[in-house]
């Protein structure tokens, strides 16, 4: 069995959790006259056919949480999950932490991913910098880190907008105010070469 499947095989275990956790931000309660008229208790706030992507990182990367990754680089030329998302997939994306005792998730958190690729492009066409800070990781594939949790160890590293993300397990849901989830057009995608 490869790394990978075992990792799957261990977050996939989270993932009950993780629906419930998400299911806090996109959920509402119905309006009296909903529920009252229309058989409406819950209301989904978002368009239907909404991605979300899910990484479940292992207890040792506790010493990392405030950032989240994205592989970004691959040296068999395989699409990473950084460019994927560059290309317009994905409209969330849950970051969580197992915890030491493989009970309840330690942490997470959950991104708006269409701000972080407004975020990306933008500082790419300002400074010609892709955002995040890359690391090799030894086995033939890089990784970008981005900062979302102010952390005096990860202080160096620049931070990603407050709007990329809606939520933590520090933080009760918010507003709950999403986007509609969008794709970039052909046009845009081609501005996203950069990106190995």
């Amino acid at each position: 069995m490869m790394a990978w499947e075992r990792d799957k095989i261990e977050a996939d275990r989270y993932m009950p959790e993780v629906k419930r956790l998400l299911a806090e931000y996109l959920l509402i309660e119905a309006p009296f006259e909903d529920d009252a008229l229309k058989a409406t208790d819950l209301k989904l706030i978002i368009a239907k056919d909404l991605r979300i992507a899910v990484r479940i990182r292992r207890p040792s990367y506790k010493k990392y949480w405030g950032e989240f990754t994205l592989r970004s680089r691959r040296d068999s030329g395989t699409k990473t999950e950084f460019k994927k998302v560059m290309e317009g997939f994905g409209d969330l994306f849950f970051y969580g932490l197992r915890s030491e005792d493989g009970g309840a998730l330690a942490h997470w958190v959950i991104c708006d991913l269409s701000k972080f690729r407004t975020w990306v492009w933008d500082l790419w066409k300002q400074s010609g910098t892709v955002a995040g800070f890359e690391q090799d990781n030894g086995d033939g594939t890089r990784f970008r880190a981005f900062r979302w949790m102010s952390d005096r160890t990860l202080a160096r590293r620049p931070m990603v907008p407050e709007e990329v993300i809606l939520g933590h397990d520090g933080n009760p849901p918010p507003r709950r105010v999403f986007p509609t989830p969008q794709r970039p057009s052909d046009q845009n995608q081609q501005h996203f070469d950069f990106i190995e």
